[in-house]
């Protein structure tokens, strides 16, 4: 066996069986954020892992985890899983798929896609929050928040999203 590898089965050995559930959820879960995106739209796509996202049965933090610790490390486990997937997936698929996995377990968590001027014209980026805060490592003090796009999507006024998110 290679030497990276090697060293990729002993990280895996590493990891405690929750986050090796929840890597592995997240390999099928971003794939599916694509084709969805792809196939259905923003919307509807929101709306079937609403559905799919049901909250589980009852289950503890794993010992030991706050909700914004536990919360952290599955989007560290994301972003993991979205390098080292069958594609790259982008912040949206990414953060729809924490977003999901999140609610699933319970936590107060909102979806968030904003927009900041750039020198070579807008950015989009999404993201998840917790409480307000924004889950992972990339900035997004300088990104301006659409509404809240759960009670958009859920049956607000879709006036309120941009065009390509109808």
């Amino acid at each position: 066996m290679s030497a990276r590898a090697d060293q990729r089965l002993h990280q895996w050995r590493m990891l405690a069986p929750w986050e090796r559930r929840v890597l592995l959820q997240l390999t099928w879960r971003l794939p599916m954020a694509w084709l969805l995106l792809r196939v259905a739209g923003f919307k509807k796509a929101f709306r079937l892992f609403a559905v799919l996202g049901k909250p589980a049965p009852a289950r503890e933090l794993p010992a030991g985890w706050s909700a914004i610790a536990y919360s952290e490390r599955c989007q560290q486990l994301c972003a993991i899983a979205a390098r080292h997937g069958l594609y790259r997936a982008n912040c949206l698929h990414q953060s729809l798929v924490l977003h999901n996995l999140l609610q699933r377990s319970r936590l107060p968590v909102e979806l968030r896609i904003g927009v900041e001027r750039a020198p070579a014209g807008i950015r989009a980026h999404a993201w998840v929050e917790l409480a307000g805060v924004g889950l992972g490592s990339q900035a997004t003090a300088d990104y301006l928040a659409f509404a809240q796009l759960s009670a958009v999507v859920t049956g607000g006024n879709s006036d309120d999203l941009p065009l390509e998110l109808r």
